[in-house]
């Protein structure tokens, strides 16, 4: 493997030119163009004016890291090994995605808090780590083969596919997208280790989003953005260390018909003229499983097609409505430690 430099501020990075490569930091130019063996660097010699990429380029590893100039690309780039982009740099991805292939080692992809348009993890046997910033997308990240550790926040994430690999959550993963907003359904070939990581649904449209959770154990999932009277669906028969809500107006969260999901806390309620609806997909019930300590405690739901166990701990406080079609909900507010009923604290 070699290093290949830029110099001589702005240009175009191409498959063939020689213009602005050179063997040395701040060198002459004349070098030949890097491939998919070779480093890229960009540092404080190489000027801060701004390069273009043409073509669909490859290189063995981008280090950005004292770079002050523009990096826009022109098209897809693969890189086999790390990437490192800089604070004080602009980086440009103009919607095309990058792929992370690594081809001798596991790698690392900082972003330095600049966004790519698209990411996709293609590690083979390796893993490619997001580092302790992680990374942003403002499309899908699409993790195919291999292993990705680390938080991230996507549009959407994806790997639905039977590959062989390894998914390791760390930190917050914020979604900000709609649709399928997370995509494992397929978990064949997968490793999945849920970490301490918090899931958050971001959007803030009343756009439908999909979490197809592909019957793993998470920790904490949360539905977030505040406006929108957004569709929420669960797909699988999925484990959740905790289910929240921060919406403050009235949305909807549907389970699939025949599921059975998890729960050990359940932090879901609406408010006064802001009903959250809890629903199955078909006129099926869905299952709710509670294994935490206490009581389920909520209020302002309203409720229909969903089947809870155990019956004597889940309330659905004294606001909520009984749409029909429900087993094991209490629709009052929980007892005390004397047996009581409290009234509704919300």
């Amino acid at each position: 493997m070699a290093n290949r430099y830029w110099v001589g501020g702005t240009g175009t990075w191409d498959a063939s030119s020689t213009t602005h490569w050179s063997t040395v930091s701040g060198g002459s130019a004349g070098a030949t163009a890097p491939t998919s063996t070779d480093a890229v660097i960009f540092d404080g010699n190489s000027g801060t004016g701004t390069v273009t990429t043409s073509g669909a380029l490859s290189c063995a590893s981008l280090n950005c890291g004292s770079y002050s100039g523009t990096l826009t690309l022109g098209a897809g780039l693969t890189v086999n090994g790390n990437i490192t982009l800089a604070f004080g740099m602009t980086f440009t991805p103009a919607g095309f995605t990058v792929t992370v292939s690594p081809a001798a080692a596991n790698s690392t992809v900082n972003g330095a808090g600049k966004y790519f348009a698209g990411l996709t993890i293609a590690a083979g046997s390796y893993t490619v780590s997001t580092g302790g910033s992680g990374v942003t997308c403002t499309g899908t990240l699409t993790l195919t083969s291999g292993g990705l550790s680390g938080s991230f926040t996507a549009a959407n994430f994806s790997s639905n596919n039977s590959n062989t690999r390894t998914l390791a959550l760390g930190g917050n993963i914020v979604l900000t997208g709609t649709g399928t907003v997370w995509d494992l359904a397929t978990t064949t070939g997968l490793t999945f280790t849920k970490g301490s990581a918090n899931i958050l649904l971001s959007d803030t449209s009343a756009t439908a989003r999909t979490f197809a959770g592909g019957g793993l154990t998470y920790n904490k999932l949360t539905i977030g953005g505040t406006t929108g009277s957004s569709n929420t669906t669960i797909t699988g028969s999925n484990t959740f260390s905790e289910l929240a809500s921060m919406k403050t107006v009235a949305h909807t969260i549907t389970f699939t018909s025949g599921t059975t999901t998890t729960i050990g806390a359940w932090t879901i309620a609406g408010t006064a003229g802001n009903l959250v609806t809890l629903a199955a997909s078909t006129t099926s019930a869905a299952n709710l499983v509670y294994n935490g300590s206490g009581r389920v405690s909520s209020d302002y739901l309203s409720i229909s097609y969903s089947t809870v166990t155990p019956a004597s701990t889940w309330y659905a406080g004294t606001h909520s409505t009984n749409g029909g079609n429900n087993s094991g909900w209490n629709f009052t507010a929980p007892p005390n430690s004397n047996g009581l009923l409290f009234g509704s604290i919300f």
